[in-house]
């Protein structure tokens, strides 16, 4: 065992390998197939050791989490071409309901009992995806208020990315593409194929289809994964006069683990909730989301929750990024936290 001061650490550098891990099985950063259930399945089987050797550590429990809320939407993310399914469309019968138990379970249990760091913050948003019965009743104001506290304790440009789609369906597609603009500068994204997907279905949320074809074109260009490929490439497709205007959609992360920050050029290749496809659905259904102020919360989602933050600096490939923590869970509305509510009580 090492000794005591240097547990810690080495505890994160762990945690972060079996991350990439879980990210580059669920979805491979190169080449024809879109995923590898190995290594999703070995990553899981890790990280459950890993619990069972420290069950106390919010961290490892919201990693694990993270991993199930995931890997249980995986069988409804490709069809029977091999071809990505958005998260909108996918149907969510196919999810593996026993791990989606098992995960929000987790979560809750975490966050309930200590601090909220950047996995379980992850996972929460993961559990609200999970948890709405349909794409179009997934409780955006709960996903944005989620991104916010995320990037308060680890701050990264791909899970940036995944909010300004969270941003939009709040407040609007020009507040979305407005919180883009501030990446482009962001050596570590700006030229990333995941930004240029995103700008693509913002503008076309915000009826710009010549705009978003542009986007959608140059990020097809600049993946190497061929099934990403051919989806953007579709979306592109899609914004041609005639074919048809596509709905505002969902976002899987966040549905899912956050973007993948292990390399500059690979931001966020292979993360399990920052698949195009997940994020930029295009299921028709979808009402366009209003302006700010606009977005109605559910009556027995009203609760909140106050929130510091505190930072520790984590090395990656990327850079220095802030892994931090969230001292008390905050803003957060939605139904995957039913363990706070003791705990906000005596706040």
């Amino acid at each position: 065992m090492p000794p005591p001061d240097e547990i810690d650490g080495r505890l994160r550098a762990v945690l972060h390998v079996l991350y990439l891990i879980f990210n580059e099985g669920y979805t491979t950063s190169s080449g024809a197939q879109i995923n590898r259930g190995d290594l999703t399945r070995e990553a899981i089987r890790l990280t459950r050791s890993l619990h069972q050797a420290r069950p106390g550590d919010g961290e490892v429990q919201g990693l694990l989490a993270l991993m199930l809320l995931t890997e249980a939407r995986r069988p409804a993310r490709v069809d029977g071409y091999g071809e990505l399914v958005s998260l909108a469309d996918q149907d969510r019968l196919l999810w593996d309901r026993a791990l989606i138990a098992e995960g929000v379970a987790l979560v809750t249990s975490a966050l309930a009992s200590g601090p909220a760091g950047a996995y379980q913050l992850q996972a929460a948003i993961a559990a609200v995806h999970c948890e709405a019965p349909s794409a179009v009743e997934t409780d955006w104001a709960e996903v944005l208020a989620l991104y916010e506290l995320l990037d308060r304790a680890a701050p990264n440009p791909m899970a940036t990315v995944n909010r300004a789609l969270a941003v939009a369906m709040v407040h609007g597609p020009e507040a979305g593409l407005a919180v883009l603009a501030s990446l482009e500068g962001d050596s570590r994204v700006a030229r990333h194929h995941r930004l240029f997907a995103m700008r693509g279905h913002l503008l076309a949320m915000d009826g710009a289809p010549a705009a978003a074809r542009a986007a959608f074109e140059e990020a097809a260009r600049r993946t190497a994964s061929a099934p990403e490929k051919r989806y953007l490439l579709r979306r592109a497709h899609a914004c041609e006069p005639g074919v048809g205007e596509r709905g505002p959609v969902d976002l899987a992360v966040l549905g899912g683990m956050a973007e993948r920050v292990d390399e500059p050029v690979d931001v966020e290749d292979g993360a399990p909730s920052g698949h195009p496809a997940e994020q930029l659905g295009e299921d028709r259904r979808l009402p366009r989301p209003g302006r700010a102020g606009d977005h109605e919360q559910r009556a027995d989602h009203d609760r909140g929750i106050s929130v510091t933050a505190g930072r520790t600096a984590d090395d990656s490939a990327v850079g220095r990024c802030e892994m931090g923590i969230v001292t008390d869970v905050a803003v957060v509305h939605g139904s995957i936290l039913p363990a706070c509510r003791q705990r906000n009580s005596r706040l």
